[in-house]
């Protein structure tokens, strides 16, 4: 378990993750334990995903916000 999730709950997301590029994986079979261990990490396409979805929902956040503001401080 990691991260508080059974690993097969983990295991959909990920996956979709990985099948459109925006993460990759490594596996690691020498953990000095019985499991192998796999690491997970964005791929530049999903560091530009996140980077720009971030930049675009902020921008949204303000103009809500600056549109609240406007309808209420009349």
């Amino acid at each position: 378990m990691v991260l508080g999730e059974e690993d097969n709950a983990l295991h959909y997301p990920l996956r979709t993750l990985k099948d459109v590029a925006l993460i990759k994986n490594r596996r690691d079979p020498n953990t000095g334990t019985e499991e192998t261990y796999s690491y997970y990490e964005l791929t530049e396409l999903g560091r530009i995903v996140l980077t720009e979805g971030i930049r675009e929902g902020v921008r949204i956040l303000a103009r809500q916000e600056a549109a609240l503001e406007d309808k209420y401080s009349k």
